[in-house]
């Protein structure tokens, strides 16, 4: 059963030359780019997270449908025994819809700073 339900996140990436990118297995809209800059005393760590080039395209296509669909909706005949106008459902809708992306991409972002950061935390000197 553990392999059809997803119990806990699987983070993959690629390393080269000092860079990496990671992202989580099944949920990749959010990618962390990094670099690793060497010094004598040590290294540090840089990372910053962005939405993938498909999933902006993605949105921007999910919420051209949405539009669409609206203009649909709204230009048919008012219906005098809906409680609320259809634009106002509609902004509704939209904004909860942006709300809920929002919270994916937020919640993917914690997850992978939070792995970023068991990953690359300072281990004691021996």
């Amino acid at each position: 059963m553990l392999g059809v339900l997803k119990v806990e996140n699987e983070f993959v990436g690629v390393v080269e030359s000092g860079e990496f990118e990671i992202w989580e297995r099944r949920q990749h809209a959010v990618h962390v780019h990094g670099r690793i800059d060497r010094s004598p005393v040590g290294s540090r760590i840089g990372a910053s997270f962005s939405l993938t080039p498909r999933a902006r395209i993605l949105l921007v296509i999910f919420f051209a449908l949405y539009v669409l669909l609206g203009a649909g909706i709204i230009s048919r005949v008012p219906d005098a025994t809906s409680p609320i106008p259809p634009w106002i459902a509609l902004m509704a809708g939209g904004l909860a819809l942006a709300g809920l992306f929002l919270v994916g991409a937020r919640r993917q972002r914690h997850a992978l700073e939070r792995f970023v950061t068991a990953t690359f935390a300072k281990t004691p000197d021996r």
